[in-house]
């Protein structure tokens, strides 16, 4: 079990080894011979310990069940706020927060988890279907 998802790569984050900074990257490779494939993606912090893990070496368990998260006020106001947008007002907000996130391409981060951005919204092929007969007592609608 983990604690947290850092924001900082493995390869920025230094920990003390026997008086010596080194990264967690480094670590791993220093201690288990293991290179690190992702070294620019985040790693987790076991819980109660001092250990990082990188996430390439997480796994979840078959049949495990994460804990439903209750949202508070405030992200309940600010999802129903969302889910109530007009479709083009939606479609208008994606594409300037893509405008404003333009940097992504020089985020290593990014970069290490392979995420490519498309400069257009993608538009997918699809019918609108009629609506479903519903029949309740001896009424159809």
């Amino acid at each position: 079990m983990f604690d947290t998802v850092t924001a900082t790569p493995a390869t920025h984050t230094k920990l003390d080894r026997n008086g010596e900074r080194v990264s967690v990257a480094a670590y791993f490779k220093d201690t288990y011979n293991y290179t690190l494939c992702f070294p620019n993606a985040p790693y987790v912090k076991l819980r109660g310990q001092d250990g990082f893990v990188s996430l390439e070496l997480c796994f979840v368990v078959e049949g495990s069940r994460v804990p439903p998260l209750s949202l508070n006020a405030a992200q309940t106001a600010k999802m129903i706020d969302i889910a109530r947008q007009e479709p083009q007002e939606r479609q208008q907000s994606v594409v300037q927060l893509r405008n404003e996130v333009v940097k992504y391409k020089q985020d290593g981060l990014i970069q290490a988890w392979g995420v490519q951005v498309s400069n257009e919204p993608v538009r997918p092929e699809g019918r609108q279907l009629p609506p479903p007969r519903v029949t309740y007592g001896l009424n159809t609608i």
